[in-house]
């Protein structure tokens, strides 16, 4: 849960910003649905894979409510079933997270702008 940790640790210093779940479904069986059913079989699979995949990132999302105190509202799920290939051993990587930080806009004035101004 170390990773947990770290994302309730970000989500802390930087007040305004929001977790987005993604969670993933391998198609390694896209092919078998398509060959026993057709098109109707892989449209109900297909659906069945977003949901399933919805839950896994909600799942996540309840583990950092429960146990690391994170507020959900600040927690946004999706489920991207097989549409959103990850790289690597598919089987491992069952949910994404990405972090959207609020946007600052600092205004800097140099000393010597300001004394070019007086």
């Amino acid at each position: 849960l170390k990773g947990l940790e770290d994302v309730k640790t970000l989500l802390r210093v930087s007040p305004g910003s929001m977790l987005i779940l993604r969670g993933h479904v391998s198609g390694e069986k896209k092919k078998d649905f398509l060959a026993e059913g057709g098109e109707p079989l892989l449209r109900k699979a297909t659906l069945q894979a977003v949901e399933l995949s919805k839950r896994r990132a909600a799942d996540v999302k309840r583990v950092l409510a429960d146990l690391q105190k994170v507020d959900p509202a600040r927690i946004e799920v999706e489920g991207r079933g097989w549409n959103e290939p990850l790289p690597g051993e598919p089987e491992l990587i069952l949910v994404t997270l990405e972090v959207r930080l609020p946007v600052f806009r600092m205004l800097h004035h140099h000393p010597l702008e300001c004394l070019a101004q007086a």
